[in-house]
């Protein structure tokens, strides 16, 4: 988790060592990018009917199938999508109590188990809000957040950079967090995004996708004899950008650099009384 998440301690502060293929480099430096994490990512389609062709009917109708079962419980359901920086302040320190209670008596390196660490996240994730650089999709059974997705807009690519589910046998048959990730890719879409990177891989993660991209640990250098040796060893390590391979269990990846050195904000959470069409 420390790749995800340890590089943003403040909202105009992040490292230039952790990059995406294609970043621009220093000028009168030496400059090598090393193979870091490997990133699940998706190629979106223009249109939901598209995106939702991407994938066997079966597949929604199971996911269809388990978001009705949760309706008929006589629960309370409700979808929340912030945009802007209220909506931020307010909702997204309830998305953190659903993280802490996911992660009581477990170790993570996150700061947001530090009440100053996760001040600097909801600062930042608020003036990203503001700009259209962010947005939180939390679903509410009977008042609780029971899964939430914060997603990070770049340009044209939406990065899931954040999610987690309650951890509650009574939720397990509802497949919250596929119904959740839905809401977001559908999000994503209407915002005119042209691809999806998921940010962090696992099981669930090979649902929507196999491919992978390769995030990159920048190792920078003066032009010196010790600087032209150390990069003539580094370059040995360089490997293909792009990959397609199963998803592996650890697999994470830093937001993009612009959006860390901004990391601005969501918005006033917008309450939809229809849920995403995906999952009518």
């Amino acid at each position: 988790m420390t790749a995800l998440y340890a590089y943003i301690p403040s909202d105009f502060n992040a490292p230039d060592q952790i990059v995406l293929p294609g970043h621009p480099r220093p000028d009168g430096r030496l400059c090598t990018d090393l193979p870091f994490m490997p990133a699940p990512y998706l190629d979106l389609p223009d249109n939901l009917a598209a995106f939702e062709a991407l994938y066997p009917q079966r597949f929604w109708k199971e996911i269809r199938r388990r978001y009705r079962m949760l309706e008929r419980q006589k629960l309370a359901v409700e979808w929340v999508v912030v945009t802007d920086a209220p909506g931020m302040r307010q909702w997204l320190p309830r998305a953190r109590r659903l993280f802490l209670q996911r992660w009581e008596k477990r170790y993570t390196s996150c700061r947001w188990v530090d009440d100053n660490g996760f001040a600097e996240h909801l600062r930042s994730a608020a003036n990203l809000a503001d700009v259209d650089k962010a947005q939180l999709t939390l679903l509410l059974v009977d008042g609780v957040v029971t899964a939430y997705a914060l997603s990070l807009l770049d340009g044209r690519c939406c990065y899931i950079y954040h999610h987690a589910i309650l951890m509650d046998e009574r939720y397990k048959p509802y497949a919250l967090a596929a119904c959740c990730l839905t809401t977001s890719f559908a999000s994503a879409l209407r915002s005119t995004c042209n691809g999806l990177t998921l940010c962090r891989g696992g099981a669930h993660k090979s649902l929507w996708t196999s491919q992978q991209r390769v995030v990159r640990w920048r190792v920078t250098s003066p032009q010196t004899l010790g600087g032209y040796l150390l990069h003539g060893k580094s370059d040995l390590l360089l490997v293909q950008d792009t990959v397609a391979e199963p998803i592996g269990a650890e697999a994470e990846i830093a937001a993009p650099r612009c959006l860390v050195a901004g990391f601005y904000g969501l918005s006033a959470g917008v309450r939809l009384k229809t849920h995403s069409s995906i999952l009518l």
